[in-house]
């Protein structure tokens, strides 16, 4: 049996290490051993293999560290063990066994004390450093018989010589003669007295060796790997051991040539770097723990853990929007994404090497959020909110390559905002500049609402959508559609079941939309354009109320579009009359709208330098388009209060207010009704509902002419209609003279309207 070797210590994410990195580096025994070397725990037991003659010379190596090449030990070694040699370890056993039969050996001593130079001479003759070591080393072993005139040897030759031919002629060497000379059945000749030779050395230098390890032992200190002439000892060993085991070779087994010395590692592995030979873990979990937080940053601007889902919000790069995904969905997604090329492979939390993102879920420190929501202002963001909202495209883009041209689109787009108010009438300007500040507000107060929604009614052709388009660019840039959603079907897609489409949008456009259609949805309509809670249903998912910022703007080429009541605050009614656009103007505003990205930020910076503060949403420009919007939508009732106060008439007063016989009233209403085929209502429906109409009227009974009247105050009443967007004419309607001759209540005041 051979010694018992003890259990070496071998990281084996070292030798992962190496196979993965340094493998055309590797010998081809390396190649074959180091897969078999890893385990668990770090440790292996060794297998040697007793040598020589009577198997007590030198022991091979099988598995462990001794049977790797020089370089690839050293480096697996270095942090746990320091190599023990024996001090020119082929003369200096030489020098034992001539001391030891009163051989001479002064040539063999002098070598010993000169080793350096010996080899520098050879050096400086060609050899390398190794071949040098490699030519003494086999000179002891040589065939000598070869040479033709040994007068002319050098005495270290003579003496190896000698000493060769001593041990050839002890009468106990020659059954390990013949031995060493027969393989098989036929006689191998040739250098008998060096293979003699050979074999003395190698049986002394393992027993140099064997009561070496057996001292170590006995201090408790446990050599590995032993190599011939050396072993390995633990780095902790303590520091005068060496002295200790010296002292002992040398004046109690009775070496005295032999001398032990600490050994430097200085031939490893190309491309080790010297703080992973010293601590390969910690050396390791730094380099992983750097590349992990590199890659950590550039993952987590895609991917974040929602502690509310428990789920993690995925944002798409192609398509630029965010999901929430499973634990198992992320590693489907991410588990072998090319952005992990090369280096996804790590134990930085996990306790076996595996692919990032599975130590990415494991990380107490990755970027988690209580939940997620869109919030189209970053700034007003609380930091355990993860915001969707990534900023507008036109806030962050930068002009380049700056011209005169710029400007002039600039223009173009503005002449277009005005184009689209242009209904011919004395409200152009006004309304342009609402409209201008509606879509400012949009970039201006992202997080705010208007509780308006422009409706834009002109020819096929005119740009109108084109509008919504230039608002959506400016929000997504490339990615139109990022913030803005556009739809010729809001009854499905807005106010259906499932209208995940618009969560986490600022402008929804409504195409070509008609009173058909917008009578389907029209309660629903007044809601979302001034709620800011929403809720979100997506398929295969539980709904969930969301805080949403959408503004809503609608194009429309009919006339008939959508009920306007006289209290209507949220539907803003623009007309234009433009004619529809030719082909180079279609092609420069296109131009101007979605290329020409430095005339997009000018346009933005001339929104955001806007004072808006003093604009009241529900106060926009009552347009002829609002009024025949109102008129056609109008209950009878109020319909006929807009008729029959909207010219001029002189009324007298009772009591200091302004009247009107009820009996008069109702026929003027029902002859209203009979113009405008409405049907009527009975007289007491018809005064009570004149009685609602914001207290402007009053039931009393006139004394003198012994009816009842309403009255009311005529100022207040043109007031209401004003503000409500009806329209106030001068003129005489052929009806005043019916209320002349009652000189009774005639108090000489009388108001023209």
């Amino acid at each position: 049996m051979t010694r018992q070797r003890h259990p070496e210590t071998i990281n084996s994410k070292f030798v992962t290490h190496l196979l993965t990195n340094n493998y055309s580096d590797l010998s081809a025994t390396d190649r074959v051993l180091l897969p078999k070397m890893k385990s668990k725990h770090n440790r292996i037991n060794p297998q040697y293999k007793k040598m020589g003659v009577y198997l007590d010379d030198r022991n091979w190596c099988l598995k462990g560290l001794g049977a790797l090449s020089r370089r690839t030990r050293n480096t697996l070694a270095f942090q746990h063990y320091i190599d023990i040699d024996i001090k020119c370890s082929v003369y200096s056993v030489l020098s034992h066994l001539a001391h030891k039969h009163g051989q001479e050996c002064s040539a063999i001593d002098e070598h010993i004390q000169n080793r350096a130079i010996c080899l520098k001479m050879l050096m400086k003759k060609g050899r390398t450093r190794d071949e040098a070591k490699m030519l003494y080393m086999t000179k002891p072993f040589s065939d000598y018989s070869a040479w033709h005139d040994i007068s002319k040897m050098k005495r270290l030759d003579q003496e190896l010589l000698n000493l060769q031919q001593f041990y050839a002629r002890m009468p106990e060497h020659e059954a390990t003669k013949r031995f060493i000379t027969k393989k098989g059945s036929s006689i191998r000749g040739g250098n008998i007295n060096g293979k003699l030779m050979s074999h003395i050395y190698f049986t002394e230098e393992w027993a140099i060796i064997d009561k070496a390890m057996d001292f170590l032992e006995s201090k408790g200190v446990l050599p590995v790997a032993d190599l011939h002439d050396g072993f390995f000892i633990p780095r902790d060993a303590d520091e005068n051991i060496i002295d200790l085991l010296n002292t002992y070779i040398q004046e109690v087994a009775g070496y005295k040539e032999i001398t032990f010395a600490k050994k430097k590692m200085k031939d490893f592995l190309p491309g080790i770097d010297p703080a992973m030979l010293s601590d390969f873990d910690n050396y390791q979990g730094e380099v992983e723990t750097k590349e992990y937080e590199a890659l950590k940053e550039e993952f987590e601007t895609l991917v974040a853990f929602c502690a509310k889902d428990s789920k993690f919000i995925v944002k798409h790069p192609i398509v630029d929007e965010w999901m929430l995904k499973s634990k198992d969905d992320l590693i489907l997604e991410f588990d072998y994404h090319k952005m992990f090329d090369g280096n996804n492979n790590m134990t930085v939390f996990t306790d076996k090497a595996a692919t990032f993102v599975r130590n990415w879920m494991r990380d107490p420190n990755k970027k988690t959020y209580v939940k997620q929501e869109f919030i189209p202002d970053r700034d007003v963001c609380p930091p355990h909110i993860y915001n969707t909202f990534e900023g507008f495209y036109i806030e962050k883009y930068e002009p380049v390559n700056q011209s005169i041209k710029d400007e002039e689109d600039l223009q173009i787009i503005l002449g277009h905002l005005r184009r689209l108010c242009d209904d011919g009438s004395d409200q152009v300007e006004a309304m342009t500049e609402y409209l201008t500040d509606w879509i400012a507000h949009l970039f201006q107060h992202p997080t705010g609402r208007t509780n308006a929604m422009p409706i834009l009614k002109g020819g096929e052709g005119i740009g109108k959508t084109m509008l919504a388009e230039l608002l959506g660019t400016l929000m997504g840039g490339g990615h139109i559609n990022k913030y803005y959603f556009k739809t010729p079907k809001p009854e499905q897609y807005v106010f259906g079941h499932f209208n995940s489409q618009i969560a986490n949008k600022m402008l929804v456009a409504f195409e070509e939309i008609e009173k058909v259609g917008t009578d389907k949805f029209y309660s629903k309509l007044k809601d979302f354009v001034t709620t800011d809670r929403m809720t979100s249903n997506a398929k295969f998912q539980q709904e969930k109320e969301i805080r949403t910022y959408i503004r809503c703007i609608a194009t429309t080429n009919d006339e008939d579009t959508i009920n306007i009541s006289d209290s209507n605050r949220r539907f803003v009614p623009i007309e234009s009359k433009r004619e529809k656009m030719t082909t180079d103007e279609v092609d420069a505003t296109v131009e101007a709208f979605f290329h020409n990205h430095n005339a997009l930020k000018l346009f933005y910076n001339y929104l955001m330098e806007r004072d808006i503060s003093k604009r009241v949403w529900s106060d926009f420009p009552k347009t002829d388009f609002y009024n025949r919007l109102m008129n056609g939508t109008a209950d009878p009732v109020m319909s006929f209060v807009c008729d029959f106060f909207h010219t001029m008439k002189q009324f007298k007063q009772y009591r200091e207010r302004d009247y009107i016989c009820e009996t008069e009233l109702y026929a003027s209403y029902s002859d209203h009704c009979v113009d405008y085929r409405f049907q009527p209502k009975n007289r007491r429906d018809f005064m009570n509902k004149m009685l609602e109409l914001n207290n402007l009227f009053r039931q009393e009974h006139h004394r003198s002419r012994n009816q009842k009247v309403l009255t009311f105050d005529l100022m207040r009443v043109v007031t209401y209609l004003k503000n409500r967007g009806y329209k106030i004419v001068e003129g005489d309607s052929g009806v005043g003279s019916s209320y002349s001759n009652d000189e009774e209540e005639d108090s000489g005041e009388i108001h023209d309207i």
